[in-house]
């Protein structure tokens, strides 16, 4: 039986870019390295326009839905995933959901229980947590304009609670750098397969942060949706607001970037962090783990920027009319069309 390499998460650790890798040269990896991007529960990434981006978000779902007593899907996805794995014979097979990020026990252990072989090594990317945390905010005001709630940071819980599942030997924990010269995505692949990777084709970089002057459109652009009283759950929608969003901070990407955290919580987020994996080493002892610890305790506050959100920013007229022709570009007029605005 192929060995099983579940790419748990966690968020804001290049995980669309690494789905978007997989699918886009699943043929090459099993004709060449043996390896299967499993086809069985794969879902598009509504985050993200690329067609090639899909992630076993489905597959979560499932996990989730037996873990409260639905077992039909779950069952369901269990029986193709050994047809699958049967009718193409793979080395080893890969599964990826981030969703799996902050999982309760119960729940990796059904998304676990959907495999055949029992030789499963997970794979879990993880970064310095202010960065993390940071990464999250944008995200929460790319999407609903406002940070609502206080981000944690679930790396260290989430390792142990996987390290409880399949042993610390099958774990593959990788720490995301900041200024890594590879793509990350390729360095996770790199991971699995124990050699370079030189001929596969690199993905885009996928939810870019935002930066003050976008991050104004942004906010602009949903007002007149909140206004006009529509939802943003209709899947077309959702698709031409990404679409106008990317557009925005494209346009603005060399404006400031868009920091979230003062440095007083930033110092604090960290010596957190310290605590944390201090206290986790009784359960983690992965070697892995040492530039992570030394990231944190060699961390230097005063090349951090202090927040800027609600920062007051000039807005140009060429500003505001390149906001006007990005209402009046095909994408609003088709939304119109279809009544979608």
């Amino acid at each position: 039986m192929p060995d099983i390499y579940i790419h748990a998460g966690a968020f804001k650790t290049a995980t669309t870019s690494f789905q978007l890798l997989m699918n886009k040269n699943k043929n090459n990896l099993l004709s060449e390295n043996g390896l299967l991007y499993l086809n069985t529960g794969l879902r598009k990434n509504l985050g993200s326009l690329d067609e090639y981006s899909m992630a076993h978000h489905t597959l979560f779902h499932a996990s989730r839905a037996a873990e409260n007593g639905h077992h039909l899907k779950h069952q369901q996805f269990k029986k193709l995933i050994e047809e699958e794995i049967f009718e193409k014979k793979p080395d080893s097979v890969i599964i990826s959901t981030e969703l799996l990020t902050s999982a309760n026990i119960t729940l990796m252990k059904q998304f676990i229980n959907l495999f055949p072989n029992k030789n499963i090594k997970i794979i879990y990317a993880y970064r310095r947590p202010d960065l993390y945390i940071d990464s999250m905010n944008n995200q929460l005001l790319k999407q609903k304009g406002d940070i609502k709630q206080k981000v944690a940071c679930p790396f260290i819980s989430d390792l142990k609670k996987w390290a409880h599942l399949v042993g610390e030997k099958r774990l593959i924990p990788i720490y995301m750098e900041k200024n890594s010269n590879k793509s990350f995505a390729i360095e996770v692949l790199e991971k699995i397969t124990k050699k370079p990777i030189k001929t596969y084709l690199e993905p885009q970089k996928q939810n870019e942060s935002i930066t003050l002057k976008s991050m104004f459109f942004i906010k602009s652009l949903q007002s007149i949706i909140n206004y006009s009283r529509l939802s943003s759950e209709n899947r077309k929608l959702h698709r031409a607001l990404l679409e106008l969003q990317n557009k925005l901070i494209h346009q603005h990407q060399n404006s400031e970037k868009l920091i979230t955290i003062s440095l007083e919580e930033r110092e604090k987020i960290i010596e957190e962090a310290i605590k944390e994996l201090n206290y986790a080493r009784k359960d983690l002892k992965h070697t892995n783990f040492k530039q992570y610890y030394q990231e944190l305790n060699t961390f230097d506050l005063n090349i951090e920027p202090n927040i800027n959100l609600g920062k007051k920013i000039h807005i140009s007229n060429e500003d505001r009319e390149s906001f006007y022709n990005c209402l009046s570009s095909p994408i609003v007029k088709r939304c119109l069309e279809k009544g979608y605005l």
